[in-house]
């Protein structure tokens, strides 16, 4: 089974300061080493040299190793802690203090010898340990001259044996006690880690993990990312607030996702029963040809083409504004933005409706503020706007009214309207009126509503608008007719 996260933080964590505690530990004792030894040698480091001034059997003419072995013995029954050895030149042991068969050594290396002699203050100098034939220790010497010769060396080794071994013993119980207090520190300071990393890394990161759980659990709605909201400098408190946005940002999502099918599915709905009207028409009254074309009078069947003709164009253009509608929403229009006349294109939306307008007796009209006043936008789709608008108050505008196309300056933009004295519209159906597949309850009752109604036409304009980065209004009451417009930047080519 995985280890969680807080025990092996806290596993790395002993390991780690383990460690710590062993390198310091070593290092402490190896200063603590070379500390005491530089203060012995320093301290005894003219031992030697006094030793050899003041002995008169060093300064006879003729040595006698028996009576100075004795006096090396009788010096370190007086200071246990010394070690008497005289040698040669060359440093080969001539006599000693110890007894015999102690002494492991034939000779002593003469570098650290030279080294004492010659430069006294680079200390500690560890010379060899005549009882050990490996062991080194530190060490008080002087030359030993008769008449200017020089006979060999007093080599004084400070920190005898008898003394190293008392010094051990007291020394491995004060290890054992540090041993014991180190223990218990160790134990102290790993409770406190535990605690300390429990409520500042764990606990949040535990918390997270169950906020995680929370909207597996729960969904969306899960209340546990309530908590999250804040801007703390923790890194664990900012991943779990970046994770609660990320919530949030994917349950709008979802939101928008399900909107969008269910308008999808209303659209659908919609359009299947505008083009079963149609279709059923067309099927009647191309059977009806079929079984009594024989018997129907000429001008019967020019009434029954015309319907024909009606129904054909009105699934021709339901068909272009529903694909036009799914291209727009589709997100991948191309905007093609450059300076326009606003006169010259509100004069060719006229001249193409023109004749829509005689056909249903309404008077087109064009209302320019400045003739010379361009925008920046696409030309393609403000024509298909103005057109959709304009198109779209014909057909709600009664015989004998007035349709007409408007262009003011308004705080250093172009505001462009359409304006009819038409049937208007309810104040409660103006927040649906750019919706897909909205009808308004006037347009059922429009005596120019015999052509063609899909319903996409002012969404179209909606989305195109918000391609050009702005945004359609209405304004409108019943019977007094309807006024469309919009915003458009101004060019200052």
């Amino acid at each position: 089974m995985q280890n969680s996260l807080f025990k092996r933080l806290v596993m790395a964590l002993l390991l780690i300061f383990s460690v710590l505690l062993y390198l310091f530990f070593v290092w402490s004792n190896h200063l603590a080493a070379n500390i005491k030894l530089e203060s012995e040698q320093k301290l005894h480091l003219n031992l030697a040299t006094h030793l050899a001034a003041d002995n008169p059997m060093l300064q006879d003419q003729q040595f006698a190793y028996e009576n100075l072995s004795g006096l090396f013995h009788t010096l370190m029954m007086l200071g246990p802690n010394f070690e008497f050895y005289f040698v040669d030149p060359k440093g080969k042991i001539l006599t000693y203090s110890a007894k015999p068969g102690v002494v492991k050594r034939e000779a002593v290396n003469m570098a650290p010898i030279l080294t004492i002699i010659n430069n006294p203050q680079q200390l500690p100098v560890l010379g060899d340990n005549p009882r050990d034939p490996l062991g080194k220790a530190i060490f008080s010497v002087a030359p030993v001259e008769k008449e200017g010769v020089l006979q060999g060396y007093l080599y004084v080794v400070i920190g005898s044996q008898i003394a190293g071994q008392l010094t051990a013993s007291i020394k491995d119980n004060q290890q054992l006690w540090l041993h014991f207090m180190l223990i218990v520190v160790i134990l102290c300071f790993l409770a406190a880690t535990m605690l300390l990393i429990s409520y500042w890394v764990t606990r949040p990161v535990q918390a997270l993990a169950k906020a995680v759980q929370s909207v597996e659990c729960e969904g969306w709605d899960s209340q546990a990312l309530v908590a999250w909201n804040n801007k703390s400098k923790n890194e664990v408190l900012q991943l779990g607030n970046s994770f609660a946005q990320l919530v949030e940002t994917l349950k709008s999502q979802m939101e928008q996702l399900t909107a969008f099918e269910n308008q999808r599915s209303e659209i659908l709905a919609g359009l299947s029963h505008d083009l079963r009207t149609p279709l059923a028409s067309l099927q009647g009254y191309i059977e009806v040809l079929i079984n009594k074309g024989n018997t129907l009078s000429a001008e019967q069947q020019r009434n029954y083409l015309n319907t024909l003709s009606r129904n054909s164009m009105q699934l021709t253009h339901l068909t272009d504004q529903l694909f036009e509608l799914a291209y727009l929403e589709g997100g991948e229009v191309a905007v093609n933005i450059e300076s326009i006349l606003v006169a010259e294109l509100m004069f060719d939306v006229k001249g193409k409706l023109q004749l829509t307008a005689e056909q249903c007796q309404v008077s087109l009209m064009v209302d320019s503020y400045d003739d010379s006043l361009m925008v920046d936008s696409d030309i393609s789709k403000l024509e298909r706007v103005l057109t959709n608008l304009v198109d779209n108050a014909i057909r709600h505008t009664p015989a004998g009214g007035i349709v007409t196309i408007i262009s003011v300056l308004e705080n250093g933009k172009v505001r462009l309207a359409v304006h009819d004295t038409g049937v208007g519209i309810c104040e409660s159906e103006l927040p649906y009126l750019f919706e897909a597949r909205y009808k308004g309850e006037s347009t059922e009752h429009n005596p120019n509503r015999n052509k063609i109604r899909a319903g996409l036409g002012l969404a179209i304009c909606k989305k195109l608008l918000q391609l050009l980065d702005s945004e359609i209004g209405v304004k409108s009451k019943p019977q007094q007719g309807a006024n469309f417009s919009f915003l458009l930047p101004l060019s200052h080519v």
